[in-house]
């Protein structure tokens, strides 16, 4: 789903999306910065454990505000023009374009614009010190499905005076924004899904999809074990008519004689992927004209809608009609100003000169912020230790060097990984749900958003009811900001990371690009955060590949183990989803999320 662009006199995105946001437990006293080197003592987010401040379910109440930038429209009754030596004025209405009424109180949360130093001038509230809002509908009151709300006057103030600014007003500025209702839209449960349900566009109900996941899940073993490493695992997925197919992973092809054409009645397709790998990037990446420069790496996607199309406006905007608080610009493999985006590179500021991906930052329950990646990312595969300071860039992206001024944070939490040593042992090997770290890092060291060629900010709502087809996105070290399509679920797989390490893994997500090639990811986009294209809610984080195909953990899981939420910039407690193992093989209720109090 793409957002609309409004042009009237100026370029409006219909969302902003990065905000330069260091969220504290109280937003009227926000944490001081700390030194990123510092150890921090007992920094890990304790476990949810039916103590006081335990988490809830179902505690919609905790859950707002909520996001509706999709259902809305900006209207401009003035455009946005000069008004004085350092301000910027327009006058705004919001138009409800959704077939639903949207409750109040629903406020435009205005995260700057493109002309660099200029913020809200007295904003009517704020969600965090740099989430500021003004209000279009009181909390008594509704937006109805197709109308308009009254027109606001709203001042933008600059740092210094606008006549130093010309080249940046002379190219059709920009004005991020976003809409928030304070009270829960009643159509929310309508994403409640059932076993007798129909999946989104297709021909099966979510209880058939279950019943051959069942099925894969019984033949995995034995095709692992009968094949001694050819065969790498299972997975549930569709074929080219939209039917649901058992998907087996093999090392070699020539596997089409030896593997039944149909399991229990459900047919049978091989996918070559060769050895499917896990590890971070040991070599250096370079771009030419914001591509990487190596092979089968796909090409930045501008975003759509009618402006996109313009080569002068591609750098300026993210997908789905995103746009971003800083100016944040070039590659992931950038030193980035503090705070850093993400979806760019960052690694344990160890001797291993090697590079991978900050996925996203995270809130605890606290307040406190993380930044969320790989255990072989941030953990370095089970070698970090709590406090090992983790670096923007990685030092594989910095010529090994190691300055404290990249440190972000430290390595708060790692969750283990297990390994075996021989396929023969498969049945018995220990299973891995989860590859990802945490690090502790002060407030104002990471951001919530991608750079500019990216998806901009994620929802702190996790996707888990996937099914095949589902369009996802990620930005990454390597590759940058890539499209897919969700290939297969349910995946269980042997994943090589290096030095006789086997690891089994279990409830793995598989994406794909459209066209297969070039490929979802590559080596050093560990870490990265996938979410859905339609409206940013994660998906997992991006762990492994071979071949075509790349391989992500599920959120849900993650955050639950770690007791953090994705951070989306409000300062809105954590939202954790159900936690299941099992998030991505099938329906769960959407919106029935857990929430970790805030410590008051």
């Amino acid at each position: 789903m793409s957002r609309p662009q409004l042009t009237l006199g100026i370029a409006v995105l219909a969302c902003g999306s990065l905000i330069l946001c260091a969220a504290a437990a109280d937003p009227k006293k926000p944490g001081k910065p700390r030194k990123a080197t510092v150890q921090q003592k007992d920094s890990t987010p304790a476990e949810p454990d039916g103590k006081a401040g335990t988490a809830k379910p179902d505690a919609d109440e905790d859950l707002g505000p909520w996001e509706v930038t999709e259902r809305v429209e900006l209207i401009y009754k003035e455009e946005l023009k000069v008004a004085g030596e350092k301000t910027l004025s327009a006058k705004v209405q919001l138009k409800n374009k959704s077939e639903d009424d949207l409750p109040g109180k629903l406020v435009l949360v205005i995260d700057g614009s493109s002309v660099s130093g200029t913020k809200l001038h007295e904003p009517q509230g704020q969600f965090t010190e740099t989430t500021p809002y003004l209000q279009m509908i009181p909390a008594k009151r509704k937006l109805e499905a197709g109308k308009e709300s009254a027109a606001r006057t709203l001042i933008l103030t600059s740092d210094s005076p606008l006549s130093e600014k010309k080249a940046e007003l002379e190219e059709s500025p920009t004005l991020r924004w976003r809409a928030y209702t304070l009270t829960k839209p009643a159509d929310l449960e309508s994403d409640i899904v059932s076993h007798d349900k129909k999946v989104p566009g297709k021909d099966y109900t979510w209880g058939e999809m279950h019943r051959i996941m069942a099925i894969q899940d019984k033949a995995t073993v034995d095709l692992v074990l009968k094949h001694d490493g050819a065969i790498l695992g299972t997975g549930t997925s569709e074929d080219a008519d939209g039917k649901l197919v058992i998907r087996v992973f093999a090392s070699r092809g020539g596997m089409s004689k030896k593997i039944p054409g149909e399991i229990e009645g459900v047919p049978v397709e091989i996918t070559v992927t060769g050895t499917i790998n896990a590890g971070p990037a040991f070599s250096r990446v370079t771009y030419e004209e914001g591509r990487a420069a190596i092979p089968g790496t796909p090409e930045p996607e501008a975003a759509p809608g009618p402006e996109a199309e313009k080569a002068s406006s591609t750098a300026a905007k993210g997908t789905s009609g995103t746009a971003f608080s800083t100016v944040q610009s070039g590659v992931p493999t950038s030193r980035f100003r503090r705070p850093v985006p993400i979806g760019v590179s960052a690694f344990n500021q160890t001797d291993v000169c090697a590079a991978g991906t900050l996925g996203c930052r995270c809130i605890g329950r606290d307040g406190s912020q993380y930044a969320l990646s790989n255990c072989h990312v941030f953990g370095i595969v089970n070698a970090g230790v709590n406090g090992n300071a983790i670096c923007q860039p990685s030092q594989g992206d910095n010529s090994c060097a190691r300055p404290a001024t990249d440190v972000i944070g430290n390595l708060s939490n790692l969750h283990r990984l297990q390994f075996f040593t021989a396929i023969a042992s498969f049945r018995a090997a220990p299973i891995n749900t989860m590859d990802a770290a945490i690090a502790l890092c002060p407030a104002g060291m990471v951001d919530v958003s991608t750079p500019r060629v990216g998806y901009g900010t994620p929802s702190r709502f996790p996707q888990e009811s996937l099914f095949v087809g589902m369009p996802v996105q990620k930005c990454g070290r390597t590759t940058a900001f890539t499209k897919g399509k969700i290939y297969s679920l349910n995946i269980e797989t042997v994943v090589n990371f290096g030095s006789s390490r086997l690891a089994r893994f279990r409830s793995c997500i598989g994406v794909q690009t459209q066209l297969r090639t070039p490929a979802f990811g590559a080596p050093g986009d560990s870490g990265s955060l996938v979410v859905t294209v339609a409206d940013r809610r994660p998906v997992g984080i991006l762990f492994a590949g071979g071949g075509y195909d790349t391989f992500l953990n599920p959120i849900s899981p993650v955050l639950h183990r770690f007791g953090v939420g994705v951070d989306d910039g409000t300062g809105s407690k954590p939202v954790l989803g159900s936690g299941r193992m099992g998030t991505a093989s099938g329906p769960v209720e959407q919106h029935k999320n857990v929430v970790i109090p805030l410590s008051k």
